[in-house]
């Protein structure tokens, strides 16, 4: 897994040296593929450390897209950069938070039924629509 690591960045470092957005993405698969693969390897299942994971992997998003956004003259204002820490910074300690809930949510001893199933799907729906929601505002 080491020179999968190794490639990540030096993809992530070639990308943010040649301005290079889609490099940030394929550090993301790349990181992304490797923890799954070491998780079905292992046949471990997630632990406590998958939400501080998936932090990290958001907090290397956003930071990659600044630094390549940085070059914009729009960008050089400190009062945005200041506002943008904080934003990110709790964007990304919400995400943490937000997965580790879950994760002892799904720890939970409930019984399986049709009503769980149904409640699910509906969870499942209106995520859905409420990112379809944001996307479609963002246009």
């Amino acid at each position: 897994m080491l020179g999968v690591g190794i490639t990540a960045v030096i993809i992530l470092a070639g990308g943010l040296v040649l301005g290079w957005q889609s490099a940030i993405r394929w550090t993301l698969l790349v990181l992304g593929l490797a923890y799954v693969v070491t998780l079905v390897a292992g046949q471990a299942a997630l632990d406590a450390r998958s939400p501080m994971y998936a932090g990290g992997l958001l907090l290397l998003a956003e930071l990659g897209y600044w630094s390549v956004g940085a070059s914009l003259p729009a960008q050089a204002d400190s009062g945005v950069s200041a506002q943008r820490v904080i934003a990110i910074v709790i964007t990304v300690l919400t995400a943490i938070g937000v997965g580790a809930l879950l994760f002892l949510v799904a720890g939970l001893p409930i019984a399986a039924g049709a009503t769980l199933t149904a409640v699910g799907i509906g969870a499942a729906i209106a995520a859905m629509g409420i990112i379809g929601a944001l996307v479609w505002r963002r246009r």
